[in-house]
């Protein structure tokens, strides 16, 4: 699907420099925005999709945002290549269903025609225009949606990836930094700031020798170390890889050496080498990430390989109206909130 997600969205202009506004007719075709194998798009749908991204940006910055100078210059373009990339990927997903032999429930299908309704019913008549929406189009595109939600679910939910205790292992460690990364390279010469890392270095190994001698961990660390805490929790590929290998070869109550990291020197003093309950949050975590990645894989190698065409002459002739339905409700959001999702 190559091209289709790399959009622009500049606006053309008239001989006077003001920007030309299409105005589509309600129920006409105005053009094939884009054809994916041969199922088309037209442009009614990607102004239902550009009008939607425009009500969930007014929903964070206020209507305002359309009345002052925000500093960025091309915002509609920003808001055009978030719909268009939306829209391709809904109907990409659409067709994975069809590929997977997925097709909507009863319930599913009045999910559609309830969010139709309610979406379609709020819109105003000059809304409507502007769009070139009719209602039909409003519930394909609303069973593109459930279509590509569903196809999501389920291979989300086939995708049941391993994972050992020792790959989702968290140990819970306290800590003593003695930060070298806040020193001022500008004010110091390359020996002088090697003198400078030294000269905490042999400090850390001061505080080590104090602890081997039975001084306590805690008290000690309240009153030198310079991380934000003292205890803190981690897994694998989650902090520097020689603090994480230092922790991980401790027992419980076992003492670190003097580790070196990019923020300054450690020491460490093992607190849990096994935590039972954050190890099991973390496979959940990880679990969920692969889960995701799964998906992508299955979503790109079916993306690629079907045949794509983009008009991106007939886009640059969609802009946004700032009357175009900013008091109804969102296209993305009554679905949300019929489907349970909010």
């Amino acid at each position: 699907m190559t091209g289709l997600l790399f959009l622009s969205g500049c606006a053309p202009k008239d001989e006077s420099g003001d920007e030309i506004h299409i105005i589509l007719t309600n129920g006409e075709r105005e053009g094939e925005l884009f054809s994916i194998d041969d199922i088309c798009t037209y442009t009614p749908e990607g102004g239902l999709y550009l009008c939607s991204m425009q009500n969930l940006y007014q929903g964070v910055y206020g209507e305002q945002i359309w009345q002052h100078d925000t500093g960025d210059t091309n915002l509609e373009g920003r808001l055009k290549d978030m719909a268009i990339n939306r829209l391709v990927r809904i109907k990409t997903m659409s067709l994975l269903a069809a590929d997977r032999g997925i097709t909507l429930s009863d319930r599913q299908e009045e999910m559609a025609r309830q969010a139709t309704d309610r979406y379609y019913d709020c819109l105003s008549p000059s809304a409507r225009e502007e769009i070139g929406i009719d209602k039909d189009t409003v519930l394909s595109c609303y069973k593109d949606l459930i279509l590509a939600d569903e196809v999501y679910r389920q291979i989300i939910e086939e995708t049941e990836p391993e994972i050992s205790d020792d790959e989702a292992r968290t140990v819970t460690v306290s800590q003593i930094l003695l930060r070298t990364d806040n020193r001022s390279s500008d004010s110091a010469t390359e020996g002088g700031d090697t003198e400078d890392k030294n000269e905490v270095y042999q400090r850390a190994l001061g505080l080590l020798t104090k602890l081997n001698q039975g001084e306590d961990f805690e008290q000690l660390a309240a009153t030198t170390n310079e991380a934000d805490r003292i205890t803190i929790s981690f897994g694998k590929g989650e902090v520097d890889q020689s603090l994480e290998e230092a922790a991980f070869s401790l027992g419980e109550g076992e003492l670190s050496r003097v580790i070196e990291t990019p923020e300054g020197y450690v020491i460490l003093k093992c607190v849990q080498s096994f935590d039972r309950e954050q190890t099991d949050l973390r496979k959940t975590q990880i679990a969920r990430v692969r889960k995701e990645e799964a998906f992508t894989k299955i979503y790109e190698e079916f993306a690629d390989s079907r045949t794509s065409r983009f008009d991106s002459e007939i886009w640059d002739k969609v802009h946004i109206s700032r009357d175009c339905g900013a008091d109804s409700e969102n296209f993305f959001t009554v679905y949300e909130q019929i489907s349970g999702k909010k």
